[in-house]
């Protein structure tokens, strides 16, 4: 019956039989008696190779049928106390494979022989195994679009005016708005129109005096729109002296000889 393998571990180079050990026994699940049994059966079958250096530095590489003849043991942490057996003085190493051989299956078998009669099987179960291709699917049509028609220039403009602006908004936007006649001023008489003239401007009216402020009020009463007619600086005096805005006069008192 044909057997199938499996690689535990492999070392090219020489290691201690106790570092082979736990590498072992750490691959196949930490079974212990498993690990061992493997690595015996590598030794005794020659996949495994031993050698020993004497304590005088002497190396000895053992033999197919020498390997079959020892035997590694080891405790449940093989670094406290591997040893080989028979006894023998010096350090042992170890290098080659540790393989795990187990019946193969009648599936495995038949899969690894190729049918000779038909050559052509392989390839029709690969054609089978393939999923079908889905129909390409045809893309949607698009149709033409016709171009934009013409706006007049009149629907230019009102759409430069802003397309919320009502049509009777825009009727009444391109109305000439003719300016508003001002109301007419009203005339006030000279008694009036001082007071009023001179509450415009008090402080600079103040400080000309009461003669100049009268001159100054005279002459602005002849353009004024709102004075009645032109006023004389006599009248104007009068008026601010009736209105006790500029100090009064003090004059001097006469002494009458005795």
């Amino acid at each position: 019956m044909t057997k199938a393998e499996i690689i535990i571990a492999c070392w090219s180079d020489w290691v201690l039989p106790q570092d082979a050990v736990c590498e072992v026994i750490a691959r196949v699940g930490r079974k212990h008696e498993l690990g061992l049994a493997l690595i015996n059966q590598s030794l005794h079958n020659g996949q495994l190779q031993m050698m020993l250096i004497a304590p005088d530095g002497t190396p000895t590489l053992f033999s197919k049928t020498e390997c079959e003849g020892r035997t590694i043991h080891a405790p449940l942490n093989p670094r406290e106390g591997t040893r080989i057996e028979p006894y023998e003085p010096g350090q042992h190493f170890v290098r080659g494979v540790v393989k795990l051989a187990f019946p193969a299956t009648p599936a495995a078998a038949a899969d690894r022989q190729l049918p000779a009669a038909d050559e052509s099987e392989p390839a029709a179960r690969a054609e089978e195994s393939m999923p079908e291709l889905a129909p390409p699917t045809e893309s949607p049509r698009v149709e033409p679009v016709p171009p934009p028609e013409p706006v007049p220039a009149a629907d230019m403009r009102d759409r430069a005016r802003g397309p919320q602006q009502p049509p009777e908004t825009r009727e009444l936007a391109s109305v000439d708005v003719q300016p508003q006649p001002q109301p007419p001023v009203s005339k006030l008489s000279g008694k009036q129109w001082v007071p009023v003239a001179y509450a415009r401007r008090p402080d600079e009216l103040h400080a000309m005096g009461i003669t100049g402020a009268s001159e100054a009020l005279a002459g602005e009463s002849k353009t004024a729109p709102d004075c009645a007619k032109p006023l004389t600086a006599r009248y104007i005096e009068k008026l601010l002296r009736e209105l006790k805005v500029f100090p009064k006069a003090h004059r001097g008192s006469k002494q009458r000889p005795k």
